[in-house]
């Protein structure tokens, strides 16, 4: 993951690789800082992704909350590769 200004007042965030249970943490720690920076445009680009799983979902959606309103986020997608539901 790699974090490099934007346009503006916007940060992008790149993701590439995987995102798991044990990568999950840095991308929510890149997504924290942008946010209590001030960051008030936070893209996050995913079309590097080759996989996630759950807990890349949870920490997407995380870190919206924090944001209170006071930062926008965006995500271009590109995973190839993603979690499949079903019932067992």
């Amino acid at each position: 993951m790699s974090s490099a200004p934007g346009l503006g007042e916007t940060l992008v965030v790149v993701v590439v690789g995987e995102v798991d249970f044990g990568t999950s943490p840095q991308l929510g720690a890149a997504l924290e800082t942008a946010v209590a920076g001030g960051t008030r445009r936070v893209l996050v680009d995913l079309s590097g992704l080759s996989f996630c799983d759950c807990s890349c979902v949870n920490v997407l959606l995380a870190a919206r909350g924090p944001a209170g309103g006071t930062a926008r986020f965006s995500y271009v997608r590109g995973c190839r590769r993603s979690l499949s539901v079903s019932s067992s």
